[in-house]
């Protein structure tokens, strides 16, 4: 299912799952957020659309805890269905929201960088980030260190995440690139968004970079992207491992290159 017909949120709605241990699914259909329970308040990843936002604050009433316990919010890149719920959130939490250093100004005052075009509407839900990231920034909170890791390409902003989970069958490296579409790199887009051609290399290197990472739980921001749905469906099988799989992040990142290439051969 695409997320195109905007006025009809509900459509999108999904129960939100523990995926491992401390580590929960709280987004819908068409968009990925996560939630770490740290034990010292919660880090938000990502907050979809402005306009399903509040099934992200109902998903996480459901699993037992409350938009109030929110201490960080993570964006992976600037575009409006990963922050597009932001300013929302800002008003139910005390939270740090944070994103990569070249994405702040997408979330302060230039919607017309969102991709909100792609989605036939507007994006003004405006909202002030806390922390610009940089890379290699770390951020700490109870139990969970997040490596913060800046991935160019996507956006000039792209942050990917990295973080330990520890649950009844051990610890586990999470991993989550920020942002794998090659969309945003064609002339035309550059052009439309006054973006450099420099971001393709960006792009390949960040793919490059990410090959140094260890990860056993893969994440995306878009459930087709790792297959969310039919772990899901593994998990409540009684596979409480479904979502780790060391094998897929090399994977992944094959595919990623791969597609890149076929895009623009060199």
């Amino acid at each position: 299912m695409t997320i195109r017909k905007l006025e009809e949120p509900w459509r999108f709605y999904v129960e939100p799952f523990c995926v491992y241990g401390n580590l929960y699914s709280v987004g819908n259909r068409g968009v990925c957020s996560w939630l770490i329970d740290t034990g010292d308040g919660l880090i938000l990843i990502d907050t979809t659309f402005p306009q399903t936002v509040y099934q992200t604050v109902d998903s996480i009433y459901r699993l037992g805890f409350a938009p109030a316990d929110i201490r960080y919010v993570l964006h992976t890149h600037g575009h409006c269905d990963h922050m597009g719920g932001s300013r929302s959130m800002r008003d139910l939490t005390q939270a740090t929201f944070c994103i990569g250093a070249e994405d702040v100004d997408v979330c302060e005052h230039r919607g017309e960088m969102s991709e909100a075009e792609l989605y036939d509407m507007n994006f003004t839900a405006y909202f002030t980030v806390d922390k610009a990231l940089r890379d290699g920034d770390t951020l700490t909170l109870g139990n969970t260190e997040v490596l913060c890791v800046h991935t160019p390409g996507h956006t000039p902003g792209t942050m990917s995440y990295f973080f330990d989970i520890t649950g009844e069958q051990g610890s586990f490296r999470v991993g989550m690139q920020g942002g794998p579409g090659i969309h945003t790199l064609v002339d035309d887009y550059l052009a439309a968004h006054d973006l450099p051609k420099s971001l393709r290399a960006s792009y390949i290197e960040s793919v490059a970079r990410l090959r140094q990472e260890r990860v056993d739980i893969h994440l995306t921001g878009h459930p087709g992207q790792s297959r969310i749905f039919p772990r899901k469906a593994t998990l409540d099988e009684g596979d409480s491992l479904a979502f780790v799989d060391p094998g897929r992040w090399p994977k992944y990142l094959d595919y990623l290159e791969s597609c890149f290439r076929d895009e623009y051969p060199a």
